[in-house]
């Protein structure tokens, strides 16, 4: 059972691409982490998935429980 699964998600910046259609799934019962270089990306992935920052694609955010559902759909552009 996944007990977050994050699907497509893209976040541009002025001149960077943070995140380019990223998607993990976290099982329950194994170990994760998100490893990088400064300006990877792994704060901007777990924001975007928050709310904390809005992203520039259609991302699905599922946290393994059918109350907590975070989906954007933004017009193309």
């Amino acid at each position: 059972m996944n007990i977050l699964e994050l699907r497509n998600i893209t976040k541009k910046y002025p001149g960077v691409i943070a995140l380019n259609d990223v998607s993990i799934e976290f099982v329950k019962g194994e170990a994760h982490a998100l490893v990088g270089e400064n300006g990877a990306g792994k704060s901007t992935l777990i924001k975007s998935c928050t709310g904390a920052v809005k992203p520039n694609a259609t991302t699905h955010c599922d946290f393994g429980n059918d109350d907590h559902h975070r989906r954007y759909r933004l017009p193309d552009q």
